[in-house]
């Protein structure tokens, strides 16, 4: 009898994991389908590429402004790591990395634009695939959480 609780158990478990990471997976799918659909690019190029916007609104803001970006798309997270890794300059990422932190350095705008195009390039996308991408998820954040969202994404887009 115990044997049987116990696989019981163990079933439900299973079943809440599968739940959980289907919920999680519809959460994202809603953005990424968004530029999908509306950019007809692929699913890996859609969730890099807004990864990579969040990351850079991360990485800009404040913590607390990106705090309310990710209470209105919990997504943006997963998103940021399923952007391509980007080297610096004191790795061996090359001329192209140490450019991009140097960049950053002297102007953080036009460094963040660097990496956003470092990114795009890896996902095999055009840089002025760029403002395609902001645009979208700027109305994106406006639909979940205002106009206050979008406004720092915005104020966080090097565009």
């Amino acid at each position: 009898m115990k044997t049987g609780k116990f696989i019981m158990m163990v079933a439900a478990a299973v079943t809440l994991l599968f739940i959980s990471s289907a919920v999680q997976a519809e959460m994202t799918s809603e953005l990424v389908n968004l530029l999908v659909n509306q950019l007809g690019v692929t699913r890996n190029q859609a969730a890099g590429g807004a990864g990579a916007i969040f990351r850079s609104a991360k990485e800009k803001l404040e913590p607390q402004e990106f705090q309310k970006i990710e209470s209105a798309v919990p997504e943006a997270q997963s998103l940021i790591e399923a952007a391509p890794q980007i080297t610096g300059a004191k790795s061996s990422g090359g001329w192209g990395s140490a450019l991009t932190s140097l960049a950053k350095e002297a102007n953080p705008d036009v460094g963040a634009a660097a990496e956003l195009a470092q990114s795009f390039d890896k996902l095999g996308l055009e840089k002025q695939m760029i403002g395609k991408f902001g645009n979208i998820i700027s109305n994106y954040c406006k639909e979940k959480g205002g106009e206050i969202v979008q406004g720092l994404i915005q104020k966080a887009l090097p565009i």
